[in-house]
């Protein structure tokens, strides 16, 4: 017996069918789009700042819908990100741990820790990126440090890449304090500087552009030549150099780009990125919002010395005595065990008894701290890193440069500069540093003797440059320069420079013509003097006979 069906009831089932067939388009849709999602991997290992600075322009490009990656050692895990689904590739562990090439005192000794490290973190991740066929890189993004590794990578999976500045490079023209070395990362000229740091910086800086090549490529030729690296063309496929800094606050030198990638754009600092605090920390500091909190944190690329632990010791319990202040210090556990607590104990300093006012941390979110409105001045030895966090915050800043040979004494003159920092030069044998000028200091930034409530020059300043840093927006313009070199590439960008000799770059050709005529005309105009001395001379003589 056949039931008869109503045309409602069948025009119910077409839609059915319909939005069924729908369903399944839409999986397969789905599932195509998950294949094709390209794939970016960011590299980078054993330098804490630059990790984190890198992930803010990680978080955006998850956040524009790629699958991310972010190649790490094993160590370096807990700085990584997880926002927006952001996955951890692990390098497993370099075979010595940063502290034993004590790089903190010789900038070269820096350079054999990339170079060691780049080795490393090619033989540990260039099999696992080969047998990720399922998801394979489109696109390797690498901390410059470890640029031997980026390109290496790059070639041998077939992936174009970005190498990354994640600081305030090419500060030639706006430190006052001379470079002790020729170094690519170090002022050198100001508008303040005398005149003999402006001949020293001149010079310095040209020796830098003549030998700077040779030294970088005999410390890294270890790894140049295990990873097959030619001189001849360095850079292999990375052609776009990313600088995550301020435009206008650290362009990218001369030096810069001939060293490295034939192209270099500045895209303001990549902040902001996710950040947070444990409970204890958030509760210290606004425990008591009336009360400001000085945040001391002393980063990566620093020493302490007995001096100047002693003297912040006694700072912190005269602070501590008389409750103007409350301080949160991020000191390394090994810096408190070896320097900080034996100290304290000959001072016969308390500090587990001051746990209203002081707080000591072995590791904090420094940015995280930063953001937050009661810190009121930021004390840092001045590292690229701290220095983005700084402006992009608006905190006035404390600078205590402690590392020899390197940037850290520019950064802090140019903060100074600025108007948004007072300093101290905390390396060996340059300032002296006493309780009461540090005390002064604190108080001048943070006003505390003028009792007006009123917001100071400082932090007027701070917050002025901080709102210029928010709106560069770095992290989305360095996302569209990567998506740009990911599904486009950029090498049609590369300036014709880049493919002319040394004699045409610098036209050293033009010079030895222009020298040239200048000498044709010298002997010009002295044949033409000989021959007019010459005449006079007759004529004097037809005159006399």
């Amino acid at each position: 017996m056949k039931v008869p069906i109503s045309n409602s009831a069948l025009q119910i089932i077409i839609v059915l069918l319909i939005a069924t067939r729908h369903q399944s388009e839409a999986k397969k849709m789905t599932s195509n789009q998950a294949k094709k999602k390209k794939h970016v991997l960011f590299m980078g290992a054993s330098q804490t700042s630059h990790i984190l600075h890198m992930q803010g322009l990680a978080e955006e490009m998850a956040n524009r819908g790629y699958k991310v990656t972010f190649a790490a050692l094993e160590s370096d895990k807990k700085f990584i990100s997880k926002a927006n689904g952001i996955e951890f590739l692990s390098a497993g562990e370099s075979e010595h741990d940063a502290a034993y090439y004590g790089y903190t005192h010789d900038i070269l000794d820096l350079f054999r820790l990339c170079s060691d490290y780049s080795i490393h973190l090619y033989e540990s991740l260039l099999p696992q990126l080969l047998n990720n066929n399922d998801n394979a890189v489109d696109l390797i993004v690498f901390d410059h440090l470890f640029w031997p590794a980026g390109y290496a990578l790059s070639r041998d999976i077939n992936a174009n890449s970005v190498m990354l500045y994640p600081g305030l490079l090419g500060l030639e023209h706006l430190g006052n304090e001379p470079s002790y070395m020729p170094m690519i990362i170090s002022g050198f000229t100001s508008p303040v500087t005398t005149i003999g740091n402006r001949v020293q910086n001149f010079i310095m800086l040209r020796v830098a552009r003549c030998i700077l090549q040779t030294i970088r490529y005999v410390i890294f030729s270890k790894s140049l030549n295990k990873l097959n690296i030619s001189g001849s063309n360095p850079y292999g496929k990375t052609k776009l150099a990313l600088h995550g800094s301020y435009v206008g606050l650290g362009e990218v030198s001369r030096i810069q780009s001939e060293l490295f990638n034939p192209m270099t754009k500045s895209t303001g600092a990549w902040l902001p990125r996710t950040a947070s605090l444990s409970k204890e920390v958030d509760s210290f500091l606004h425990k008591d919002d009336s009360q400001m909190v000085v945040f001391i944190s002393i980063g990566t690329n620093a020493a302490w010395s007995n001096d100047i632990v002693t003297i912040i010791l006694q700072t912190i319990q005269d602070i501590h005595n008389t409750k103007e202040l409350r301080i949160l210090w991020s000191l390394k556990d090994k810096d408190y065990k070896q320097l900080v607590s034996p100290a304290a104990l000959e001072m016969r300093i308390k500090l587990d008894e001051m746990t209203d006012t002081l707080m000591i941390v072995p590791f904090v979110d420094q940015y995280a701290v930063l953001l937050s409105e009661s810190v009121v001045v930021f004390v840092s030895h001045c590292g690229f890193g701290s220095m983005q966090e700084a402006i992009h915050t608006g905190t006035p800043v404390l600078a205590m440069p402690m590392m020899l040979e390197s940037d850290q004494v520019t950064n802090a003159a140019r903060l100074v500069q600025l108007g948004i920092a007072e300093s101290f030069d905390a390396r060996p044998g340059h300032d002296e540093i006493s309780v009461d000028n540090l005390l002064m200091k604190l108080r001048s930034l943070t006003a505390i003797d003028s009792g007006s409530g009123d917001l100071n020059v400082y932090k007027e300043k701070a917050n002025k440059f901080g709102k210029i840093s928010n709106l560069l927006n770095g992290p989305s313009r360095g996302a569209d320069w990567l998506e740009m070199e990911m599904n486009e590439g950029t090498e049609f960008m590369v300036g014709i420079e880049t493919q002319t000799s040394w004699i045409e770059r610098n036209s050293v050709y033009v010079y030895g013509i222009l020298i040239l005529i200048v000498c044709v005309l010298y002997v010009v105009v002295k044949k033409i003097r000989s021959v007019c001395k010459k005449t006079k001379k007759k004529k004097k003589k037809k005159k006399k006979d």
